[in-house]
Protein backbone atom coordinates (compact mmCIF):
# COMPACT_ATOMS: atom_id res chain seq x y z
CA UNK A 1 0.00 0.00 0.00
CA UNK A 2 1.33 3.20 -1.23
CA UNK A 3 2.01 5.95 1.54
CA UNK A 4 1.22 9.64 1.71
CA UNK A 5 2.75 11.28 -1.82
CA UNK A 6 3.69 7.74 -3.00
CA UNK A 7 2.54 5.91 -6.08
CA UNK A 8 0.89 2.34 -6.18
CA UNK A 9 3.03 -0.20 -8.11
CA UNK A 10 1.66 -1.67 -10.13
CA UNK A 11 -1.48 -1.31 -12.36
CA UNK A 12 -4.89 -0.39 -11.16
CA UNK A 13 -8.45 -1.22 -12.71
CA UNK A 14 -11.06 0.89 -12.44
CA UNK A 15 -14.71 -1.29 -14.02
CA UNK A 16 -16.86 1.40 -14.79
CA UNK A 17 -20.10 2.41 -17.02
CA UNK A 18 -19.69 2.96 -20.22
CA UNK A 19 -22.02 5.24 -20.28
CA UNK A 20 -21.27 9.20 -17.83
CA UNK A 21 -23.05 11.79 -15.91
CA UNK A 22 -22.61 15.06 -17.37
CA UNK A 23 -21.33 16.30 -13.75
CA UNK A 24 -18.51 13.67 -13.97
CA UNK A 25 -16.94 13.82 -17.13
CA UNK A 26 -13.68 12.92 -16.32
CA UNK A 27 -13.81 9.07 -16.55
CA UNK A 28 -10.37 8.82 -13.77
CA UNK A 29 -12.07 10.71 -11.82
CA UNK A 30 -8.81 11.67 -8.95
CA UNK A 31 -7.44 8.14 -9.28
CA UNK A 32 -3.92 9.39 -11.29
CA UNK A 33 -3.54 11.41 -8.14
CA UNK A 34 -2.60 8.45 -6.50
CA UNK A 35 -1.44 5.39 -9.07
CA UNK A 36 1.36 5.16 -11.50
CA UNK A 37 -0.69 2.85 -13.52
CA UNK A 38 -4.28 3.08 -14.56
CA UNK A 39 -6.44 0.92 -16.44
CA UNK A 40 -10.31 1.97 -17.06
CA UNK A 41 -12.43 -0.73 -17.95
CA UNK A 42 -16.17 0.24 -19.68
CA UNK A 43 -18.89 -1.52 -19.53
CA UNK A 44 -21.92 -1.21 -21.74
CA UNK A 45 -24.23 -0.22 -19.30
CA UNK A 46 -25.44 2.70 -17.31
CA UNK A 47 -24.12 3.71 -14.46
CA UNK A 48 -27.63 3.25 -12.30
CA UNK A 49 -27.91 -0.11 -13.52
CA UNK A 50 -24.67 -1.33 -12.96
CA UNK A 51 -25.65 -3.48 -10.11
CA UNK A 52 -28.86 -4.53 -11.22
CA UNK A 53 -29.68 -7.95 -12.99
CA UNK A 54 -28.97 -8.48 -15.73
CA UNK A 55 -25.68 -6.40 -15.86
CA UNK A 56 -24.38 -7.07 -12.24
CA UNK A 57 -23.49 -10.26 -13.97
CA UNK A 58 -21.17 -8.00 -16.94
CA UNK A 59 -19.37 -6.44 -13.52
CA UNK A 60 -19.04 -9.63 -12.14
CA UNK A 61 -17.56 -11.56 -14.88
CA UNK A 62 -14.57 -8.45 -15.58
CA UNK A 63 -14.11 -8.80 -11.61
CA UNK A 64 -13.79 -12.33 -11.96
CA UNK A 65 -11.64 -11.62 -15.11
CA UNK A 66 -9.16 -9.06 -13.76
CA UNK A 67 -8.65 -11.39 -10.60
CA UNK A 68 -7.83 -14.57 -12.01
CA UNK A 69 -5.51 -12.58 -14.14
CA UNK A 70 -3.96 -11.09 -10.81
CA UNK A 71 -3.46 -14.42 -9.85
CA UNK A 72 -1.36 -15.57 -12.96
CA UNK A 73 0.05 -12.23 -14.35
CA UNK A 74 1.62 -13.75 -17.27
CA UNK A 75 -1.76 -15.11 -18.73
CA UNK A 76 -3.41 -11.33 -18.67
CA UNK A 77 -6.44 -11.53 -20.91
CA UNK A 78 -6.16 -8.64 -23.97
CA UNK A 79 -8.79 -6.37 -24.35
Amino acid sequence: MARDGEWSEGTSHRVQAKVNYDFLPDPRMGWVDLVRHLEIVELDVNPHAILLEPYVKLLANELRRRMDAFESPRTMPSD
